[in-house]
């Protein structure tokens, strides 16, 4: 039989050797998540729409820590850290290092967001109507109807202070006498910094001179259909309000317009022109519509400042 002091010894041993494993796990800290929810990355996230997507980023380029700590519900360390990223190098919001959210890849590699974040992120923005984030500010800041088939385009501009995710936007062309969209092209995806402007035409191909040079390699989004646009055919841009992929007047939100509604004109004031913005303001088009109140009129083969950002202020 073992002797009582070898029993001893071996019971002083098992128990220091609970102590230390007790000791080796580390006790956690209150109110935050045991587990990173950001392990296992993209491949773990949720499957969510382009427009959930385009909405969460939205808020988290505006959003404060308050909001996504106490009102969306997300773990303090993946509110901080989401604020931390956007904040920049010098830790202040709203200086000129703060760093956009550009994609959802980006979101998604902050540490402590992971599926569980996403969630509630996607759940907050689709609980919220679109006009309880800020109102995008993107218009219609040049317009070009010229001789041919094919010299005819269109300049969007970021009237706004932030960059804006194009997803979800779209163009739209009421022709006759109809206040439906005869047809719709989305602007697809990518960013639009502030002050800056992304140029549309009906194509880059063509003949010679239709379109001519300067247009062609200014163009950087083709929509063959919708611009294929006469004198009295009017522009709206959308945003796919519903998430649904497609454009519906009935359903989606008006960001700008070239002309008005309920207005089908009895001339062609679109043709044979160049339009620049000088109302830098957003036109809904839900009351009267005087061209000279927003746009300077040019020649219609005047490509100087097509692809260039308009200048605010109109002739009086």
């Amino acid at each position: 039989m073992p002797s009582r002091l070898l029993i001893h010894a071996l019971l002083l041993l098992f128990t220091a050797t609970l102590v230390l494993a007790c000791a080796g796990e580390p006790t956690p800290a209150p109110n935050t998540q045991r587990v990173d929810d950001s392990l296992g990355g993209k491949s773990d996230s949720p499957s969510f729409s382009a427009t959930e997507k385009s909405r969460v980023l939205e808020l988290v380029n505006q959003t404060t820590l308050d909001e996504l700590d106490n009102v969306v519900g997300l773990d303090r360390r993946a509110a901080e850290n989401i604020i931390a990223h956007r904040a920049g190098a010098d830790g202040l919001l709203g200086t000129s290092d703060d760093l956009w959210f550009t994609s959802w890849d980006e979101l998604d590699a902050i540490a402590y967001v992971g599926p569980a974040a996403l969630t509630k992120l996607v759940s907050y923005v689709s609980a919220k109507a679109p006009v309880d984030l800020e109102q995008p500010c993107l218009i219609i800041s040049e317009y070009i109807e010229g001789q041919g088939n094919n010299n005819k385009a269109l300049e969007l501009y970021n009237c706004g202070e932030r960059p804006l995710l194009l997803h979800g936007f779209g163009v739209c062309v009421l022709r006759s006498a109809t206040d439906l969209c005869s047809d719709s092209q989305a602007l697809g995806g990518g960013m639009l910094q502030p002050g800056a402007v992304l140029t549309l035409c009906r194509t880059r191909g063509g003949t010679f001179q239709d379109p001519f040079v300067p247009l062609r390699d200014r163009c950087q989004v083709e929509m063959k259909s919708v611009l294929n646009v006469n004198g009295d055919d009017r522009l709206v841009i959308l945003f796919d309000r519903n998430g649904d992929g497609a454009f519906d007047l009935a359903h989606d939100q008006v960001v700008d317009m070239l002309g008005r509604f309920g207005w089908y004109p009895s001339t062609f004031p679109f043709a044979d022109v160049a339009l620049r913005r000088c109302n830098l303001t957003p036109f809904l088009g839900d009351r009267y519509f005087s061209l000279e109140e927003h746009y300077t009129v040019h020649p219609r083969h005047d490509f100087t400042d097509y692809g260039v950002p308009p200048t605010p202020g109109c002739p009086e």
